[in-house]
C-alpha cells in the first residue's frame, strides 16, 4: 500500500477548486480521476437534478475512466465547498496499470467505488419508485419491480 500511494502521489497533481467552481463539466472527453481529499462535491444532471455528493476519500470521474469512446461525462461536478483533490491524468494511469500491483490495488479501488455507486443509485431509484408507484396502476408497478431485478 505505501508503494501504490506513493507512486499515485508522484503521477497526480494536487487541484485547489472553490466553493461554487465547476470541476468537471457536462460532456467534459478527458479521462481524469481526481480524488477528494478535503472538502464536498455534488454532482448534477445536465437537467439540473442532484445525482450525487462526494466527501474526502471519495473518486470521481472513474466512470469516464473506464469506458472507452466516452461521449463525456453525464454530470457536472461542482464544489460546494473549497475542495482540495488529486487529480491523475489517463495517461499516467495507463503508465502505472502496467505494473500488475499497481493495478491490481487501483482497479480493485475503482470497483468497490463504483460498486457503492451503484447501490446507492438502487436505494435512490427504489426510493422514487416507491413515490412513484403511488401514482401508477399495479401493472405498472409490477413491470418496473420485474425490470429493476
Amino acid at each position: 500500500d505505501e508503494d501504490f500511494f506513493r507512486l499515485l502521489a508522484m503521477a497526480s497533481t494536487v487541484c485547489t477548486y472553490h466553493s461554487g467552481e465547476t470541476m468537471v463539466h457536462l460532456g467534459t472527453t478527458d479521462r481524469n480521476v481526481l480524488h477528494i481529499l478535503t472538502g464536498w462535491v455534488v454532482c448534477y444532471t445536465g437537467d439540473g437534478e442532484q445525482v450525487a455528493q462526494l466527501g474526502p476519500g471519495e473518486i470521481m470521474g472513474e466512470v469516464s475512466f473506464l469506458e472507452m469512446g466516452s461521449l463525456g461525462a453525464r454530470t457536472q461536478c461542482v464544489a460546494h465547498t473549497d475542495v482540495e483533490c488529486r487529480v491523475v491524468s489517463f495517461a499516467a494511469l495507463q503508465v502505472l496499470s502496467r505494473q500488475p500491483l499497481f493495478a491490481a490495488r487501483f482497479y480493485r479501488g475503482l470497483a468497490i467505488s463504483c460498486a457503492v455507486r451503484c447501490l446507492y443509485s438502487l436505494d435512490t431509484l427504489n426510493v422514487r419508485r416507491r413515490k412513484f408507484s403511488t401514482e401508477m396502476p399495479t401493472s405498472e408497478v409490477d413491470l418496473l419491480d420485474n425490470s429493476v431485478e
